[in-house]
């Protein structure tokens, strides 16, 4: 041990007067070359060359390494083993060119190495910083508390695994940058949201990197509570309806946690009260008409909201007419129900007027069929519809005009017989009249 300390004070004073006493050269010439054999970094358990560039000099006659400035060994050129000092552990090995081995790496052998060559006219002192990286474990986000309401403070810390380069946190998958509402410790130990946003909520996670592995936490949910700002009905508005009817009255609102639901008619609170967000009504009675109202409240931020439909109700039985903000379903098919009533009375009363006018033509048709005139019985016709006056038979005779010998077909002769010839005094019944026999065989 003695001689470990004389070593390293007798360094130490070679150092002092070599400063004192020659001019200090360029040290930046000298760089130190990290070459671990593991590329792309040191890791635990690897090994790592740490070399000069350029060599030392041909005239350099000691050189040192030290590990957070204590001595690792010291080297004088003319002697075959160099002498360890305090941090000297065994793994350490003086390699050509005054180059430093270290082999069997351990976590805590990152930090600053510093190696010094000394000799007539030089004096090289150039330090450099190893980092020695090992597999990193998952990290882990801890938080005071998780749900958090809208306009609060968001604070979420992770931890950071040995040989940890960077600390990165994101939310539902994007990365989180430093900007007005996002801040970070340095390091960034802990995320800090000063005012929390609705767009704010979603699954944390940190993740740690190095250049040899990369590792992510298990997320952390964060809900933002808000709500609610406003309640909405569907049918909203005036709704006039009519006795029988059915309606189904739907509120909802923005809220988180979920709203609860309460309903009130005209001012008081419905017996039994309603669950949910629908109440469906069948309209048997006056007494439902008024005001239906929707009551939200949300427990965990004590907002409320309401909205609110007026229903009245009509007793006659033509279509009801829509109002705006009212479903279909109930107006349209009060109207399917008018239109099928109206074209069956229609159609009845169409079928009824058919039927009374051909009874109206066949009882004020004096044209009788020629096959008719031998059946008695058929000669009556039908008989007329209530109201039409039945008209009495005509009875033609040769030669005379007759009451209703202006309609061609009432003047008639038993005697012309088919296939006989026209008598002439047929023509006289009436000048101008039109040729019945010719009609009539026909």
């Amino acid at each position: 041990m003695t001689v470990i300390y004389t070593i390293q004070w007798l360094g130490l004073l070679l150092s002092a007067a070599i400063l004192g006493s020659c001019p200090t050269p360029a040290l930046a010439q000298t760089q130190i070359i990290v070459t671990p054999d593991l590329p792309p970094a040191p890791v635990v358990g690897g090994t790592v060359t740490l070399t000069p560039q350029p060599p030392p000099p041909p005239n350099a006659t000691l050189c040192g390494w030290l590990r957070q400035s204590r001595t690792i060994f010291w080297h004088l050129l003319d002697q075959e083993q160099p002498s360890t000092g305090s941090s000297y552990t065994g793994r350490e090995v003086l390699g050509p060119g005054c180059s430093l081995i270290i082999v069997g790496l351990m976590l805590n052998y990152s930090g600053s190495y510093t190696l010094q060559v000394q000799g007539p006219g030089v004096f090289i002192f150039r330090g450099v910083n190893l980092r020695v990286y090992g597999k990193l474990a998952r990290p882990t986000v801890m938080s005071r508390r998780t749900t958090v309401p809208e306009n609060g403070i968001l604070e979420l810390f992770g931890e950071r695994p040995p040989s940890t380069r960077t600390l990165l946190w994101y939310r539902d998958g994007t990365v989180l940058r430093l900007d007005g509402h996002v801040e970070m410790s340095p390091g960034n130990l802990s995320l800090l949201l000063a005012r929390v946003r609705r767009d704010d909520a979603g699954n944390y996670t940190c993740e740690v990197r190095n250049p040899i592995s990369t590792a992510r936490s298990e997320p952390v949910t964060v809900t933002v509570t808000y709500g609610p700002d406003a309640a909405f009905m569907n049918p909203s508005g005036l709704l006039s309806l009519r006795l029988g009817d059915k309606v189904t009255l739907r509120c909802a609102a923005d809220s988180v946690p979920a709203p609860q639901f309460s309903w009130s008619h005209s001012g008081s609170d419905l017996i039994p009260a309603p669950a949910g967000a629908v109440l469906s009504l069948v309209l048997t009675s006056a007494e439902q008409a008024g005001v239906y109202e929707c009551h939200v409240t949300n427990p965990s931020t004590g907002q409320n909201a309401t909205a609110s439909v007026s229903i009245t109700l009509r007793l006659g039985q033509g279509p009801v007419q829509s109002q705006p903000g009212q479903t279909g379903g109930l107006q349209g098919g009060a109207i399917t129900r008018a239109v099928d009533a109206g074209i069956i009375i229609g159609s009845l009363a169409g079928t009824g007027l058919l039927i009374f006018v051909l009874y109206y033509v066949l009882c004020t048709q004096g044209k009788r069929d020629p096959r008719l005139e031998k059946d008695p019985v058929a000669q009556q016709g039908a008989p007329c519809p209530a109201g039409v006056q039945e008209q009495p038979p005509l009875q033609p005779v040769r030669g005379q005009q007759v009451s209703g010998a202006n309609d061609p077909l009432a003047t008639v002769s038993a005697q012309i017989q088919p296939g006989s010839s026209p008598d002439p005094t047929y023509q006289m019944l009436q000048p101008g009249a039109p040729d019945l026999y010719q009609e009539l065989r026909t």
